[in-house]
């Protein structure tokens, strides 16, 4: 569970590319725009949930700064799926 305090936060809720997309940077620069967005609004940290199998996404949030700092259950129907959170420090 996620129990860092956390006084100015921002949730990205989530980043689809089309896999004909990935590679071409697409990601990057719209996570930019997002962070660039966030900063304005005087948030102090983003934080993300990424499905515990996607290991692609997890790959490109630790390389945009991001640091795994817990886990939450999300549940559909009888199914339920570990999501680990991801939270970037912004720095103005």
């Amino acid at each position: 569970s996620y129990n860092q305090e956390i006084k100015k936060a921002s949730k990205l809720e989530k980043i689809y590319i089309l896999n004909d997309f990935i590679g071409m940077n697409i990601g990057s620069k719209l996570q930019k725009l997002i962070f660039e967005k966030v900063n304005k609004s005087n948030c102090e940290i983003i934080w993300l949930a990424v499905y515990s199998k996607n290991t692609k996404a997890q790959e490109f949030y630790k390389k945009s700064g991001f640091k795994q700092v817990g886990f939450i259950d999300f549940k559909v129907g009888k199914h339920n799926y570990e999501n680990y959170i991801f939270s970037k420090k912004l720095y103005k």
